[in-house]
């Protein structure tokens, strides 16, 4: 069963079945369509074999639209016993999903915002937080909600104490409606990695995990839940083993096709262990998929860590054009200065810790001072929601310079690495010397 994200790239497409099986992945293709007068709801759905064009059930379904999830609930065994498959307990909703069909739209339509920088996670709060106040016993909306606050792409780094405030207020109301997620766990875990407590977080996601596989039956849960096993995913990459991570994203691409979440991650992990022809077909492949802001982003990240000009200019072209639309000239800045090292370096210096810290650390990097892009680094550990974003940067391989630095090592034993390296093996870029002390690349 494929991704609803993959799923959902298809609506109100008239695709080739063939073609969307085999990029999808699925023998099978569950159609249908909606028609709403009043109260009234018809829901007329085919199972059809992708191969074939076969169908092999159809059914049509008439109710108050009050009855909406008992109709899912319907849909979803009937497609179970059309393809012979037994689902174990749990089948139907989600746990904390509501009975309000118009908290249920909002809903629905923050999940579909795609991210094109501060306007588009604004507008996605907005619509969360309708779902909330229509219905405020719907919890996942809260936890939506509590992400949504805790980015650090939701406003401005001078906010970030009262966004972390209104994050953490969400997440309070989603544990008290739900005490058993394993999102519970994923939260702690996020919070031990904030506080620098990397084994603690490594505890909290093993609790995660084994709470996702007692809620869902040991059927795979939804990719934001938890990763795979004793390491979530994405976590492998915060503690520096980007090659175990790339092992679970490359398994959500399988899941989620047409993810372009996925797909971005995955293509920056390819580059961070130095494939780069692996990251750029990646980042190619992402961007039909969704205009999300931060292909641009890391696709530069990992260009500038080529040290390939050929890779580097045709996104750096592409960055300039989303950053003028926005009153921004940071990349053409650079562009312009590419063949000009000290005037740069002027220019990045005291942009250190500002709006745009998470490429002026790799430009520092490429033009050889790599002692403020340590400097840089350490801003963003400072300052409380961006350390589990930054620990996922500081492993570019632009970056290896900086890793050298005596002030690095201190930097992971601040983070809670060196600790977490010791009970649980070592990162791909640090290792053991003598007594206490270690080295990395």
């Amino acid at each position: 069963m494929t991704a609803r994200t993959s799923a959902f790239a298809f609506k109100g497409k008239a695709e080739d079945l063939k073609a969307v099986g085999r990029t999808l992945g699925v023998a099978h293709v569950l159609e249908g369509s909606v028609r709403r007068s009043g109260d009234q709801l018809r829901v007329t759905t085919q199972l059809i074999n992708t191969d074939t064009g076969f169908h092999l059930w159809s059914q049509t379904y008439e109710r108050q639209l009050t009855d909406i999830f008992a109709i899912q609930d319907d849909i979803a065994r009937s497609v179970a016993g059309a393809l012979q498959v037994t689902l174990g307990i749990g089948v139907g909703r989600e746990p904390g999903m509501t009975r309000n069909i118009e908290a249920y739209e909002a809903w629905l339509a923050a999940r579909g915002v795609t991210f094109t920088g501060v306007a588009s996670m604004r507008q996605q709060i907005e619509l969360l937080q309708q779902a909330v106040a229509l219905d405020p016993a719907f919890a996942q909306p809260w936890w939506d909600l509590s992400k949504a606050y805790s980015s650090v792409l939701t406003g401005t780094r001078e906010d970030a104490a009262d966004r972390q405030q209104k994050a953490d207020a969400a997440f309070a109301e989603y544990r008290r409606l739900l005490p058993d997620s394993p999102r519970i766990h994923e939260r702690l875990a996020e919070d031990s990695i904030e506080s620098g407590q990397m084994v603690a977080a490594a505890e909290h996601y093993q609790a995660a995990a084994e709470a996702a596989n007692r809620l869902y039956g040991g059927r795979p849960p939804p990719l934001d839940v938890i990763g795979q096993g004793k390491t979530p995913i994405g976590f492998a990459d915060l503690v520096g083993r980007p090659r175990e991570s790339i092992a679970l994203f490359e398994q959500a691409r399988a899941r989620d096709p047409l993810n372009e979440v996925v797909a971005l991650w995955l293509a920056y992990l390819y580059g961070s262990v130095g494939d780069f022809p692996a990251a750029f077909a990646e980042f190619e492949r992402s961007e039909p998929l969704g205009q999300d802001a931060r292909l641009t982003l890391l696709a530069i990240r990992i260009a500038l860590a080529s040290r390939d000009r050929k890779l580097l200019l045709p996104w750096l072209d592409k960055r300039i054009e989303w950053e003028r639309s926005r009153g921004i000239d940071f990349s053409a800045r650079m562009k312009s200065l590419l063949d000009k090292p000290d005037e740069a370096l002027a220019v990045l210096r005291p942009m250190v810790g500002g709006p745009e810290n998470v490429l002026v650390t790799p430009w520092l990097a490429w033009f050889g001072d790599y002692g403020t892009a340590l400097d840089s680094m350490r801003s963003d550990f400072q300052l409380r929601g961006y350390r589990y974003a930054a620990l996922w940067w500081i492993w570019d391989p632009g970056l290896s310079g900086v890793r050298k630095l005596p002030g690095f090592k201190q930097l992971m034993r601040d983070a809670g690495l060196v600790e977490y390296w010791r009970k649980y093996g070592w990162s791909d870029y640090c290792k053991p010397t003598t007594g206490d002390d270690f080295e990395c690349h």
